[in-house]
C-alpha cells in the first residue's frame, strides 16, 4: 500500500457561496499560493496565478469573484475565468485555463491532495498528518513513494478503515 498525502486547507463551512479564501501549500521547497472558492454549491481550488502573466489574480486581498459573482477575475488584466472549469473566456489569456488543484472534502474539512512529494516538504510545518493507504497500481522502478514518517517526531494512531471508502485504510500522525 502507498500513502496518498493530503493537507487540510479549510473547513468547508468557512467558504460561503460566491466567496473564496487563499491558502498556501509547499511545492518544490517553496510556498504555492492557491485559492478555494464555492460556486453553484461546488468547491473548487486553483493556483492563484493568472495565465497571461505569472501574477496573483487577487489585486484586492482574497477577492477572486467579479462583482456579479459569475466569474473569477484577474484584477491586473481583467481576464475572466469560469469558476467551475478555470477556463479564461475573456482577456489576454482567452482559451487558457487556471491550474486546478486537487481537493477532497471529508468530515467537513477540505483537503489538498498532493501525492507523496508533499510529505517531505510539509513535514517540518505540520502538526497532523492524515494518511490514506491506497492499493499500489504502479510497479515501476521510478515510481514515487512517500518518505517514511519519523515516529520519534510523529505519534501514529491505529490503522482504521477509511470512513468514506471501506476498501481503504487510514492512519493519523500527531506531532509529539
Amino acid at each position: 500500500m502507498t500513502p496518498a498525502a493530503k493537507i487540510k486547507i479549510a473547513r468547508a463551512d468557512d467558504v460561503a457561496e460566491g466567496k473564496s479564501i487563499k491558502f498556501s501549500i509547499p511545492r518544490d521547497g517553496r510556498p504555492l499560493e492557491g485559492f478555494l472558492a464555492r460556486f453553484q454549491g461546488k468547491l473548487v481550488a486553483y493556483e492563484n496565478r493568472c495565465r497571461h502573466l505569472p501574477v496573483s489574480l487577487d489585486f484586492f486581498e482574497g477577492q477572486f469573484f467579479t462583482q456579479d459573482g459569475q466569474h473569477f477575475v484577474c484584477h491586473n488584466h481583467n481576464a475572466l475565468y469560469e469558476p467551475l472549469t478555470g477556463l479564461c473566456t475573456q482577456g489576454p489569456c482567452e482559451g487558457q485555463s487556471l491550474k486546478a488543484l486537487p481537493i477532497e472534502t471529508s468530515d467537513g474539512d477540505v483537503w489538498f491532495i498532493g501525492g507523496a512529494r508533499i510529505y517531505s516538504e510539509a513535514m517540518a510545518h505540520v502538526d497532523l498528518i492524515d494518511v490514506t493507504y491506497v492499493p499500489d497500481r504502479v510497479d515501476a522502478p521510478d515510481a514515487v513513494r512517500a518518505p517514511p514518517i519519523d515516529e520519534r517526531v510523529f505519534e501514529p494512531s491505529l490503522v482504521v478503515p477509511h470512513e468514506d471508502e471501506p476498501a481503504l485504510t487510514r492512519r493519523t500522525y500527531r506531532r509529539r
